[in-house]
């Protein structure tokens, strides 16, 4: 009968759910575009459906339901998981999600989102790896923490639960590694900037460790420790270090704090330097304003030196 068949013309006075085009059997239905596959609707594990459009090559993993492809070329996908399209993106994990991207034109080189309800936007070569990790976007970042964040940027690696790493990192065309940035220590962070590395638990690193000529990142090993800035600045007291800023200065006593200038080094518990250069502050609760080569050695606590040069304070409250 006229009515039993579908038209090219157009079908009249179909009703679905009795009228539909499709399979009866276990079978998947397929749709062609001068002769290659563009879609493939097949049964799932579980009886939840799978859908996969783009290239022919496109595929679910075995034993896989409720997975979608919406395109693009040599895209794997697990089971719920969701890639849009782009090129050589793998979607295995439980629920992941990849928006696309995987070639940028000269490099071709797939996202993966392997965790749990991981997610990646988009880029190449960025991979999520644990559960709800996400990658926004950007190059060659690795998520493998639980929750963590990378924004974007380039060369990054968040592997703390719950760290996030907004972006930068860098790879030059005179230098011979990539300078990303790591936030490695539980629900640490980095804003941004170029080879920094935050690995203490709750420690923060706003950017910086690039000055246009020489790579040297910032560190934040203690635990809630601050860098704001600057250049190889280190804050790796037990407990709540802080540099605000300028280079090669070393805040490793606990809750010790330097506030800018270059090669200063304060070691003493709650001890204070606010900045100046190669200022040395070794004592508790002391402080050095600035200046140079100004020194408080250890036992002297509670001394202060207000700035100028070359002095030592030996004794309590000088």
């Amino acid at each position: 009968a006229a009515t039993a068949f579908w038209n090219i013309n157009g079908n009249g006075g179909t009703a679905p759910p009795g009228s539909f085009l499709g399979t009866t059997d276990n079978q998947p239905l397929e749709l062609h575009v001068n002769g290659t596959r563009v879609l493939r609707l097949e049964p799932g594990n579980g009886g939840f459906p799978n859908l996969i459009g783009g290239a022919a090559n496109n595929a679910v993993l075995p034993g896989t339901g409720g997975a979608t492809i919406g395109g693009g070329d040599q895209i794997t996908v697990g089971y719920a998981a969701t890639v849009g399209g782009g090129h050589l993106n793998t979607a295995s994990g439980y629920g992941a999600f990849i928006g696309g991207g995987g070639f940028d034109g000269g490099i071709s080189a797939g996202n993966r989102a392997a965790g749990g309800a991981a997610t990646v936007g988009g880029g190449v070569g960025n991979a999520a790896l644990n559960s709800w990790a996400t990658v926004a976007g950007g190059y060659f970042n690795t998520n493998s923490g639980a929750g963590a964040t990378i924004a974007g940027g380039a060369y990054n690696t968040a592997s703390g639960p719950g760290s996030f790493v907004g972006g930068g990192g860098y790879q030059g065309s005179s230098l011979s590694s990539a300078l990303g940035n790591s936030a490695s220590g539980t629900a640490s962070t980095i804003g941004g900037g170029l080879n920094n590395i935050a690995s203490g638990p709750g420690s923060f690193i706003g950017g910086g460790g690039w000055d246009g000529s020489y790579p040297a990142g910032n560190t934040a090993s203690g635990a809630a420790s601050t860098v704001s800035g600057g250049l190889n600045n280190t804050a790796s007291g037990s407990y709540y270090s802080s540099v605000g800023g300028g280079s090669f200065n070393s805040s490793s006593g606990d809750g010790a704090t330097i506030g800018g200038g270059e090669n200063n080094t304060s070691s003493g518990i709650l001890s204070t330097i606010g900045g100046g250069n190669a200022n040395t502050n070794s004592a508790s609760y002391a402080t050095i304003a600035g200046g140079w080569r100004n020194r408080i050695p250890a036992a002297n606590d509670a001394a202060a030196i207000g700035g100028g040069q070359n002095n030592t304070a030996s004794g309590y409250l000088v």
